[in-house]
């Protein structure tokens, strides 16, 4: 009878575990946030369902992977800094740490985790890594449209005078340190406050548009387009002497010069 008694005590404790154990599954289950586990070598050996979701890989032919093997492969920054901070945890010199990966989708489309690592030890002593990933693509756009808007000018879409500053500064503290020549070429529409009093600022506006559509058309890649005032713009180019700054400036003035606007039977 105490046999009996301890049996079925023992299978009530059991299927109570067995329902705890289904709920706690069931939780982890509909988790937005992705749970991993890596090994000693930073190999993946478990995964939540999130990850399918967020990513369309299937978790079975993800086991095993490296997880360098899903970040955008253009990034090139963020898989350094994936590798040293891994190695740091692998080899003990941290015990935790916290990264923005940007990984690509079955679909090819980029998307950014904020990824959080702890190394913990199993029953045995033996190490592995714990994480969890969430997806923050949303924050970071945000992000990204913000930094634009800061550096480039909302009417004409180049770069603006706070970018201008940033530039020109670390371009002159280079020149200082190795002795290289750089160019700034100031440019100025000559009588442009005729068209804002004639005709309104909205068509002064269109010609600013016009005139940094040529310019953009005109400058090298590597040459920094700005407008840093009203109808001011800028131009800094990078190892450029005098006399091809010269060339520069007259192939520019040449192009402005022969930029028309008409309106109302007007041309100016």
């Amino acid at each position: 009878a105490q046999f009996a008694a301890r049996m079925e005590a023992l299978q009530e404790k059991s299927e109570a575990h067995r329902k705890v154990s289904q709920s706690h599954q069931r939780l982890l289950d509909n988790l937005s946030t992705v749970i991993l586990e890596l090994d000693e070598q930073g190999r993946i050996k478990f995964l939540s369902n999130a990850w399918t979701k967020l990513t369309g890989y299937p978790i079975v032919n993800s086991l095993g992977q490296r997880m360098t093997a899903f970040l955008a492969p253009e990034k090139r920054v963020q898989h350094s800094t994936y590798k040293k901070k891994l190695a740091s945890l692998l080899s003990g010199e941290s015990r935790q740490c916290g990264l923005e990966l940007p990984l690509l989708t079955r679909r090819e489309k980029m998307i950014w985790l904020d990824c959080r690592l702890d190394v913990l030890q199993d029953e045995t002593g033996g190490m592995f890594i714990f994480g969890c990933m969430d997806d923050i693509t949303k924050r970071k756009k945000a992000q990204q449209e913000l930094e634009y808007l800061a550096m480039h000018d909302n009417l004409t879409g180049i770069n603006n005078r706070h970018y201008f500053d940033n530039v020109i500064t670390q371009m002159s503290a280079a020149a200082a340190r190795g002795g290289e020549t750089h160019a700034l070429l100031y440019i100025d529409l000559d009588h442009f406050k005729v068209i804002n009093d004639t005709f309104g600022h909205n068509h002064g506006d269109i010609v600013l548009r016009d005139i940094a559509s040529l310019l953009r058309g005109r400058v090298r890649k590597s040459d920094v387009l700005c407008r840093i005032g009203g109808d001011e713009f800028a131009v800094l180019i990078y190892n450029c002497h005098r006399d091809q700054a010269a060339n520069a400036a007259e192939v520019i003035r040449d192009l402005v010069r022969g930029y028309q606007y008409s309106h109302a039977g007007h041309q100016l």
